[in-house]
């Protein structure tokens, strides 16, 4: 058997954890997907969106253009504390007939529509969508 003395097993630790790092580094967008990570100011405007959703479908069907679209999931956690998924599904559940009608303007315009379809954001998973002044979406789902 072949003996590693002390110094040898401290050099082998040290990039054996360096190693990991860079792994797991390296993991973490796909940890998250395309979505982002909510903190508490996207968790409010999460919440707005969802009660503004049946207004918001008047904007969405007079897009035109979409330069951008920003998706957030409200099922993934907070690292430290929040909401968590089922608050926002009670919340999604209260304003219903409003994301219905959100979703049914997004999937009516072919511009939102084809937008979505490129960033693989099913229309049934939308809780609720913010629209800037230049046609670009943050779109939040909830599955």
């Amino acid at each position: 058997m072949i003996g590693v003395n002390g110094e040898a097993k401290v050099l082998i630790m040290r990039y054996l954890r360096l190693i990991i790092f860079i792994l797991t580094i390296g993991m973490a967008p796909t940890l998250v997907s395309a979505y982002g990570l909510i903190d508490e100011s996207e968790s409010n405007m999460a919440f707005i969106a969802m009660m503004s959703a049946g207004n918001t479908a008047a904007k969405v069907k007079q897009i035109t253009k979409v330069p951008s679209v920003g998706v957030l999931s409200l099922n993934v956690p907070y690292l430290f504390g929040g909401n968590t998924a089922a608050e926002y599904q009670i919340s999604a559940s209260r304003n219903a007939g409003g994301i219905k009608r959100l979703r049914s303007a997004l999937s009516a315009n072919p511009v939102t529509r084809s937008a979505l379809e490129q960033h693989g954001i099913p229309i049934n998973l939308i809780a609720g969508v913010r629209v800037s002044s230049n046609g670009s979406l943050r779109v939040y789902v909830l599955h």
